[in-house]
């Protein structure tokens, strides 16, 4: 078996020979056998997979000398620089959230968020402002400009955990959990300075996560008891109220996404919830990821696509083309090593998806990437 980069610099660039005249880059073709790339990966251990619109191919990745450390959220930078971030903590030691770092040929490196050292949840890019964002517990936010340079921390005004963080349009927005009055949530129109927002809740509701359309916002999360909520913005995230649950959604909402014409949400029990302007939501079955949920989801708000990180390994990806309502795998399986490790966060940076994840078969944690273009 072989895999096609189809001129793509970014990939192996040493393996792309220039185009002659009147020749584009695009029309170049180099083909690998698959076996031959992972017998050249085998003595460092893991790998990046690349995921292109044949197969997956791989290229060296990194590994991180401690079961501990976890991968938590991932972004890739819209604004097209070519690299993707990932951020996890090192939670055996308490010492260092990590930031995870590929470069545009899809090396990665490992460095810590100066500041001390708290659980990431959430990572965004706000393109408008070039601030990369990270949220995460005790009401953390730290921002850098996106070539990831020193970390600021941010005054968000509390100490409650913010699990979700979202930018769109120089607008970026991170929530979390309940603050005694209503949801913990603050909103930013620099990437620097953020001001309380009010989204309703009781005592022990949460948001998990939040996407956007542009001035449409939403987010889900869950109730204290465990039932699905979900809210509205149609300001841009300055005024949020609650959206009807429809009756099929019984479950807390932990993946959302925006596939460039509908919102769709995803239960922890895999039951899905469709809604093209945020506030009418329909409910249908979830993909079969072996075990209800998903670990992630993201969506290519290009060509429409979502794509969902099974819960189980070994049992490929789902992806749907209509926003949710239908569900068939991916018509080309990644790579062996890809699937029988688990991924836990994925993105679209507006050309490719990336994943990242922790490979718990072994005493070392990994972290990989797989872009793809148009499936």
């Amino acid at each position: 078996m072989t895999t096609d980069f189809a001129g793509d610099p970014d990939v192996f660039p040493a393996l792309i020979t220039a185009p002659s005249d009147g020749e584009s880059r695009a029309a170049v073709s180099v083909q690998i056998p698959l076996e031959q790339l992972a017998d050249r990966t085998a003595a460092i251990g893991r790998n990046i997979g690349i995921l292109s619109a044949k197969n997956w191919t791989l290229s060296p990745r990194i590994s991180v000398p401690n079961a501990s450390r976890i991968v938590t959220a991932i972004a890739g930078n819209p604004g097209g620089n070519g690299r993707w971030y990932a951020v996890g903590l090192d939670s055996g030691l308490g010492s260092a959230t990590l930031l995870f770092t590929s470069r545009a040929d899809g090396i990665w490196a490992t460095s810590s968020l100066a500041g001390g050292a708290f659980d990431a949840r959430g990572i965004t890019f706000d393109v408008v402002n070039d601030e990369m964002i990270v949220c995460g517990d005790g009401g953390t936010i730290r921002t850098s400009t996106a070539a990831a340079g020193a970390f600021t921390n941010r005054a968000t005004g509390g100490a409650f955990d913010l699990l979700a963080v979202h930018a769109n349009s120089g607008v970026t927005v991170a929530a979390g959990k309940h603050d005694g009055a209503d949801i913990f949530a603050v909103r930013s129109t620099d990437g620097q300075t953020y001001s309380a927002i009010s989204i309703p809740g009781s005592a022990g509701d949460q948001v998990n996560k939040i996407a956007s359309s542009g001035t449409t916002w939403v987010a889900v999360g869950q109730a204290s008891g465990g039932g699905p909520l979900i809210w509205q913005s149609v300001d841009s995230g300055v005024t949020w109220l609650p959206a009807a649950i429809p009756v099929g959604i019984t479950d807390e909402l932990i993946h959302l996404t925006w596939n460039g014409k509908v919102f769709t949400a995803m239960g922890d029990n895999g039951q899905i919830g469709v809604a093209p302007d945020g506030a009418t939501w329909s409910d249908y079955a979830g993909p079969a990821s072996g075990g209800g949920s998903a670990r992630g989801m993201a969506a290519d708000y290009i060509n429409n696509i979502i794509l969902v990180i099974p819960i189980s390994v070994g049992i490929g990806f789902p992806m749907s083309l209509d926003g949710g309502i239908t569900w068939t795998n991916l018509p080309h399986s990644p790579h062996p090593q890809a699937l029988n490790s688990p991924m836990e966060a994925i993105t679209f940076d507006g050309t490719c998806f990336a994943m990242a994840g922790n490979d718990s078969a072994s005493s070392l944690d990994f972290i990989y990437g797989a872009q793809s273009m148009v499936l």
